[in-house]
């Protein structure tokens, strides 16, 4: 069993081979290998996120509230390196786009072009810039400008480039 902690008195646990399993980077691993604690970090993340992300690597078919929720998860998910959880958080988002469709405008769709590339979600990344080229009249020049660069992977950039390029992914 693995034991997470917060603070002194917030704690959750786990079955650490199923946990170790999605483990992809071992930095779960590396963290609790001298002990089967991992201390959680108060100011990167809420508590009920985690609790999330832990149902969610363990195969519960979570239904997460809110737009929010769906990137807490992610950030705790991208952290550790657990891709179950990142696949299954990216597919929520991207089955969700229906409903926030009515009070969605483009500046969210970017944020969510933004986020879907610095946590690697590139089936996400591909969905939002054809729901944003088809939805809105948008500049390519100020999308362009909009996106850092710098942090982008090549997979981003080559699905950027066919989405702004040819339309299609």
């Amino acid at each position: 069993m693995l034991t997470y902690k917060m603070g002194r008195r917030r704690r959750l646990y786990s079955h650490k081979q199923l946990i170790l399993f999605h483990d992809s980077q071992s930095k779960i691993f590396d963290e609790t290998h001298k002990t089967d604690t991992l201390k959680l970090p108060s100011t990167f993340f809420e508590m009920k996120d985690f609790e999330k992300f832990l149902q969610v690597a363990h195969g519960v078919q979570l239904i997460l509230d809110s737009y929010d929720d769906s990137w807490g998860v992610i950030m705790i998910a991208h952290r550790y390196g657990t891709k179950n959880v990142l696949t299954y958080c990216e597919r929520q988002l991207i089955m969700d786009y229906e409903e926030f469709r009515e009070f969605c405008d483009s500046c969210l769709v970017i944020r969510i072009i933004k986020r879907a590339i610095k946590f690697n979600l590139y089936r996400l990344l591909a969905f939002s810039l054809e729901f944003l080229f088809k939805n809105y009249e948008r500049d390519t020049y100020d999308l362009f400008n909009s996106l850092n660069w710098g942090e982008m992977t090549n997979e981003s950039m080559k699905i950027v480039m066919a989405n702004v390029l040819y339309g299609e992914h």
